[in-house]
């Protein structure tokens, strides 16, 4: 799979941290900054621990080794909580584009109440206000 680039016309005169916000995740933010090597800044969020501010706290182990974004802030505001789970449920049974969809299947249904919100109860992002 090829990357794709984001491009911004802009001139970065310090540090480069990068902050990625997700429908239905907790907002993950780098924890150091990037480096630009070649004219582009990379940064691989995915392969380990310390790659997010806050370490285990700011994301989850998905696979040995592979690390993500927390699923399961149906509300978007920021934490995990009944109010995710209350909002699953005014959702439950519905199709399409929607925040309680955790898996990202179309459907608000059990598996995204049981895979994706209840494992996470509790997980708050970690990216400072």
């Amino acid at each position: 799979m090829e990357p794709s680039f984001l491009i911004f016309d802009a001139t970065i005169l310090q540090n480069l941290f990068v902050v990625i916000f997700h429908r239905d995740h907790l907002a993950v933010i780098s924890n150091e900054a990037l480096l630009k090597i070649g004219g582009v800044y990379h940064y691989n969020f995915t392969d380990g621990v310390d790659r997010v501010y806050g370490g285990i706290s700011g994301h989850k182990e998905l696979a040995p080794g592979v690390w993500g974004m927390i699923s399961g802030d149906f509300y978007s505001e920021g934490m995990i909580d009944s109010t995710d789970f209350l909002f699953w449920k005014s959702n439950a049974a519905f199709n399409g584009y929607l925040n309680a969809d955790g898996n990202l299947d179309g459907q608000v249904d059990n598996k995204d109440k049981n895979d994706y919100l209840l494992p996470n109860l509790g997980k708050g992002s970690q990216v400072p206000d």
